[in-house]
């Protein structure tokens, strides 16, 4: 225990924005092996992609709702690095009623667009959100650890229940070491105050390698939303599980600090390359 507390202190000392990844892939591979949590998202589940319009008068085209093209993928994010791109989505557990779609969409927005995490910003432009299904279970690392989020989502609080009981199964030095490796993750993946991409290198370079061992993707609370949906970044052999189910345009507006979301267009999808978007009476 004494090292891996030695390697963490390391770990939060560096300067990310001038640490070369190898050195942290070093500190990483000097942990040794954890237990983590592993979930497995069952067939028909939903996940939402959004993307702002930014000037696009409207998306066609199924794959610009898809996982971002390699040559775009140039920058750290909290679960990808500029080597291995993923498909981020939002997701809740359980039905999906207005309530819950309407948090999914919420999320979906803030964590898309920057502006309106600015309080008193006026903004008004079209979000276009994708919704995906699986048609085969999704195998997911979950980052369940961060306490003041048990608190918040019930699901957060099963999961993390769920993996103190499996742990109670494991040799004692082993409980105490994975607890305390992933408590630091979680800290990693909730980071609020993002200063440059490089303050993702952590979380990211944990992502690319997790999502090599038959893992199809990372699960962890939306910081954007205080906890109450999750975030699902998938690598690009999962997209092979997923099929885009349905579309809609909506427009986001902030006005003060109030945000809201209205929903203008709708359609369903076919398995086609290209979908058509049909505005909604008013």
């Amino acid at each position: 225990m004494e090292d891996l507390q030695g390697t963490i202190k390391q770990l939060k000392k560096l300067d990310l924005q001038t640490t070369h990844i190898n050195n942290i892939i070093a500190l990483f591979m000097s942990v040794g092996g954890t237990e983590n949590i592993n979930l497995s998202l069952g067939v028909n589940s939903i996940l939402l992609r959004a993307r702002p319009n930014k000037g696009c008068l409207r998306f066609t085209d199924t794959q610009d709702l898809s996982i971002k093209p390699a040559r775009y993928n140039t920058d750290f994010q909290r679960a990808s690095t500029p080597r291995k791109t993923m498909f981020y989505s939002v997701y809740m557990s359980g039905q999906l009623g207005q309530k819950e779609l309407d948090i999914m969409r919420t999320t979906a927005a803030y964590e898309t667009i920057p502006e309106i995490r600015l309080p008193n910003n006026p903004y008004s432009e079209k979000l276009t959100l994708g919704y995906w299904t699986n048609h085969e279970p999704l195998n997911l690392m979950a980052i369940m650890h961060k306490k003041q989020y048990t608190e918040i989502n019930p699901y957060t609080m099963e999961v993390f229940n769920a993996y103190r009981e499996h742990l109670a199964n494991c040799d004692k030095n082993l409980m105490q070491k994975s607890i305390t490796f992933y408590d630091f993750l979680a800290d990693e993946f909730s980071k609020k105050d993002i200063r440059g991409n490089y303050d993702y290198k952590i979380s990211a370079l944990f992502s690319e390698a997790a999502s090599r061992n038959n893992i199809d993707g990372i699960i962890y609370p939306s910081v954007r939303l205080g906890g109450m949906s999750f975030n699902v970044a998938l690598n690009e052999l999962a997209m092979k599980k997923l099929k885009l189910d349905s579309v809609e345009e909506a427009t986001v507006q902030q006005e003060g600090n109030n945000v809201s979301i209205s929903v203008n267009a709708f359609t369903k999808c076919n398995n086609q390359s290209t979908f058509k978007l049909e505005d909604i009476p008013r």
